[in-house]
């Protein structure tokens, strides 16, 4: 049996369907665009929710037990399957793929002789942007948790001093009065208008996770999120 990869590739908010249909909750999804899961093939990843596991297994199975071409050439890679889960308010895209494909590989010895190997590759994982030169940069940022209806200016302010990246979140409400990064509070930098922090960015391409505390409501909550800053839109400011 193959080992399956399941990556999500996309995540849609209806906001519209939700302000009109659905009752306010938090933590709706927490699956973030970029994240990897892995399977056996019948055992349902640790982090993935029930609904989507239901929608995606019988395809998982499938390519577990070698098959392939699913809907007569559906996909360009024939041992693959884009899925989406059910939720209507707020569908994920995923891209399912079997690993530990083998394959026939040529290497060139040191003494001018060509040697045969059999080559598998299994769980790749995307690298992660390194931080850009020393200077200051706009950059899109996408958003992901809560209940979906939070969102932060984007593109962002990132300032690398020293390899460091800092960005400058600003949140679409003045009612945050505080985020976490890495277990360390940061406290707004404004004390009007829409709440601005100034948070440390690890990596681009990366989900960061971060918690902000909200006084929207009657008493206030600490709601996670996360953040992906997007190496392809980075722009030198001048």
């Amino acid at each position: 049996m193959k080992k399956i990869k399941i990556t999500v590739l996309r995540k849609t908010c209806h906001r519209d369907l939700m302000e009109q249909y659905e009752n306010p909750i938090e933590h709706a999804c927490d699956l973030y665009e970029g994240q990897v899961f892995t399977t056996d093939g019948w055992r349902k990843p640790d982090g993935l929710c029930d609904s989507a596991w239901q929608t995606l297994s019988p395809f998982v199975m499938t390519l577990a037990h070698g098959g392939t071409n699913i809907y007569d050439g559906w996909m360009k890679n024939p041992a693959s399957a884009m899925i989406s889960c059910n939720d209507g308010f707020r569908p994920v895209s995923f891209l399912v793929e079997a690993l530990d494909e083998d394959f026939q590989l040529a290497i060139l010895g040191s003494k001018g002789k060509w040697y045969d190997h059999t080559v598998r590759v299994a769980n790749a994982q995307p690298a992660a942007a390194e931080a850009p030169a020393d200077g200051t940069y706009t950059c899109d940022v996408t958003i992901e948790g809560g209940s979906g209806r939070a969102t932060v200016d984007s593109p962002a302010a990132l300032t690398v001093a020293d390899g460091r990246m800092t960005a400058t979140i600003v949140w679409s409400s003045p009612n945050y009065d505080y985020m976490l990064v890495d277990g360390e509070k940061y406290l707004p930098t404004n004390t009007e208008g829409n709440s601005t922090f100034e948070i440390p960015v690890t990596a681009l391409d990366t989900p960061l996770d971060v918690v902000g505390d909200t006084v929207a409501m009657s008493t206030p909550h600490e709601i996670e999120y996360t953040l992906t800053f997007a190496s392809a839109s980075l722009i030198e400011a001048k």
